[in-house]
């Protein structure tokens, strides 16, 4: 931290980068919870076929879609991880709280599937 800086100024400063941070982890949350929202959504979607043709192809986009959230199953630990340190501070905005609720709440619907 930058010489010269009284105790307030550094503590205004820590203050303003845990912020930054918090609204920075937001925003990569955002896009995030859309993409796993919509893919729970394709889950819980009641279907229904007139044809085996059509079951097959309904049964080879859910293998994708299965297999998609696989792939993003270390994104979403990884923010996660992120949000409960954030979380950690006892400054951490109380929006946050919901926010990473709302991701555990998700990939738990998800995982049910």
């Amino acid at each position: 931290m930058g010489e010269g800086l009284s105790f307030k100024e550094k503590r205004r400063l820590l203050s303003l980068f845990a912020s930054v941070t918090t609204f920075q982890y937001t925003d990569e949350l955002a896009p995030l919870m859309e993409w796993l929202e919509e893919m729970v959504s394709k889950f819980t979607r009641e279907i229904n076929s007139n044809s085996t043709a059509e079951t097959e192809e309904i049964m080879e986009r859910h293998e994708k879609n299965l297999d998609q959230l696989d792939k993003k199953k270390k994104v979403v630990l990884d923010q996660k991880g992120k949000g409960d340190k954030i979380l950690a501070d006892p400054k951490a905005p109380k929006f946050l709280h919901g926010h990473v609720e709302r991701l555990v709440k998700t990939k738990r619907i998800q995982n049910n599937q």
